[in-house]
């Protein structure tokens, strides 16, 4: 399950909401980012976040420019209509959703009165967060847990091949994802899915590479996802 959540500035609701749905479930790869990117993290998001027990202060803003050519679950937009005029995202995504939150950067007052002001939105951004997880996500994940993906290695047993296989089975037993893996080893089946190239992954009918040996977080991602 892949989740971005995406705002201009990536300074303050979509940090704050990265956070909350990281601690929601470990098992989420959850990202933020902005089409605008400040140059830090908002000072009163880390102190209101600090206040609850999350340490952001090693977060950055994020370009979402760098997340354009990768898929995801959900993109959840956290910008508030009413005030400002929220980013298409232009990858690969199953379902886009808006969660319109008042951006606390804009808030006057007294320093109080501000304080409280981010303290409300996040508050709020939990909340929200924490009800779309809880209808929308877990029964899915916990779907997912008890069904086994269905993996298959395509190759005539090269040692690229037998390599693939090993990660496969190891980025599943470490990340306790339930795996039925398969090895396709003659040609008419590695025509039937388009691979020209050896080795190949494709996991539940979906081809995820061929003709290279991908990395244990790509793996890990394609799994999850």
């Amino acid at each position: 399950m892949r989740i971005l959540v995406l705002c201009t500035g990536n300074s303050c609701r979509s940090q704050m909401a990265e956070a909350f749905l990281r601690s929601f479930d470990s098992q989420i790869s959850v990202d933020s980012a902005g089409t605008e990117p400040a140059e830090r993290v908002h000072p009163l998001v880390l102190t209101v976040m600090r206040e609850i027990g999350f340490d952001l202060s090693k977060q950055r803003p994020k370009n979402a420019n760098a997340f354009i050519d990768q898929s995801f679950d959900y993109v959840i937009t956290v910008c508030d209509h009413a005030n400002e005029t929220c980013p298409v995202f232009l990858g690969s995504v199953k379902h886009r959703l808006h969660f319109g939150f008042d951006d606390p950067a804009k808030a006057i007052g007294s320093e109080e009165q501000v304080l409280a002001e981010f303290r409300r939105i996040r508050d709020e951004i939990r909340n929200r967060f924490y009800h779309f997880y809880r209808t929308d996500i877990s029964g899915n994940i916990r779907k997912r847990r008890k069904s086994k993906m269905q993996v298959k290695v395509l190759g005539t047993g090269c040692a690229k091949c037998r390599a693939l296989e090993e990660r496969v089975r190891k980025v599943a037993e470490q990340n306790q994802i339930a795996i039925e893996l398969e090895k396709v080893t003659q040609i008419d089946d590695l025509l039937s899915y388009g691979i020209m190239m050896t080795p190949g992954l494709v996991i539940d009918g979906q081809v995820k590479s061929a003709g290279n040996l991908p990395l244990e977080k790509d793996i890990l991602a394609w799994l999850k996802g």
